[in-house]
């Protein structure tokens, strides 16, 4: 018959949009702070585990960042951006579209400065600092895709040192 089954959206999907939309109306020229895990999940009427998972989304995404003792921050720069950096949600779509619960695994990041090869292909300056994140996708925990992905900073706007200390908060 050419039907297809309806699919649902899990309850981190849900709690990540509704944080998503929560977002979108703060004035982030005044504060980028969330409200604690503990406060999201009572005004969200979830459990602590749902929002740490739509959390730990987000902050995969490079929407927030966390700071041990301090908090949970909006990436107000990421917030700006249009498009997304990298393919980590199609990948993660695809993986749980096909039955499959998806994780991510940072494997590691580190800044080089282009050379001519590269700055062509990214059509950036030679010399230009370039992020390299390494990471893995998972199915059910076996290992699916490996990913390479090559920022440069000057569309970040951040210089090494801020990177290097959001993506050590963001593994942790």
């Amino acid at each position: 018959m050419g039907l297809e089954p309806i699919k649902t959206k899990s309850l981190t999907q849900i709690t990540k949009e509704s944080i998503l939309k929560y977002i979108r109306t703060l004035n982030l020229d005044v504060n980028n702070k969330l409200p604690s895990e503990e406060n999201l999940s009572k005004d969200l009427g979830v459990s602590r585990i749902t929002v740490r998972s739509a959390l730990n989304e987000l902050a995969t995404e490079g929407v927030i960042f966390r700071r041990q003792g301090k908090g949970t921050f909006i990436n107000v720069e990421a917030i700006k951006l249009n498009t997304k950096l990298n393919p980590i949600n199609e990948f993660g779509e695809i993986i749980r579209n096909s039955g499959y619960k998806s994780k991510i695994q940072n494997i590691s990041h580190e800044f080089i400065n282009a050379d001519l090869s590269l700055s062509n292909i990214l059509r950036i300056e030679e010399g230009s600092d370039v992020l390299i994140l390494k990471k893995t996708f998972f199915a059910d925990n076996n290992a699916c895709v490996y990913c390479i992905d090559y920022l440069p900073l000057s569309i970040l706007g951040y210089d090494n040192d801020f990177v290097s200390d959001l993506l050590k908060y963001n593994d942790s």
